[in-house]
């Protein structure tokens, strides 16, 4: 009986306490789109807890509030925090300005809403599933060491940021020789 004592005793004191965390926005409206994330409420350190509010800042600019600010959290009680992230204003296009592509431009119709000469437009959701997309092909035609990165990124008319697309190359590799070390009897049909 006593060994169950101690072991209920000791199961209870392992266990520390669930921190709740609430992340609240400038306004209702703010707190309605933070809330919409699903964010996790519930953790068990405080360093989880700063991670989550972490991950919901980056969350929020990704979504194009590219202007959002973010606060330590506040100690309300022993087991509650509330973190504060203001969003500030939303940005839904991204224009992207270029001066020589090195793929197809037909590439991006499916990709963009509008394509010209110079520059297109990309929902700005999208913007990091296209640079990988883009950098992805680039890879395929042989130059794996090469990418597209944004710079000069500014703020726009209304709800557009531009920015301006960058391609840092690299050699095109191609393979014109495999050598097997090692194995003297590595059959040749593998090979060829």
């Amino acid at each position: 009986m006593l060994v169950l004592i101690i072991c209920t005793l000791f199961s209870f004191a392992g266990k520390g306490q669930n921190l709740q965390l609430e992340i609240q926005g400038k306004d209702s409206l703010e707190t309605a789109v933070i809330d919409s994330l699903g964010y996790v409420k519930i953790h068990i350190s405080y360093n989880d807890l700063s991670k989550e509010i972490d991950s919901v800042f980056q969350r929020v600019q990704k979504m194009g509030f590219v202007d959002a600010e973010v606060f330590p959290p506040k100690k309300i009680n022993d087991s509650l925090y509330t973190g504060l992230v203001f969003l500030g204003k939303k940005y839904r296009w991204l224009k992207v300005h270029y001066e020589t592509l090195p793929l197809e431009t037909r590439m991006l119709k499916n990709l963009t809403i509008k394509l010209r000469p110079n520059y297109f437009v990309v929902p700005f959701g999208n913007v990091e599933d296209v640079l990988i997309f883009l950098n992805q092909q680039i890879a395929n035609r042989g130059q794996p060491f090469s990418y597209l990165q944004l710079e000069a990124i500014q703020k726009g008319k209304k709800d557009t940021l531009t920015a301006h697309l960058k391609s840092v190359s690299s050699k095109t590799r191609k393979i014109d020789e495999i050598i097997v070390k090692g194995y003297e009897k590595f059959p040749v049909s593998y090979l060829t």
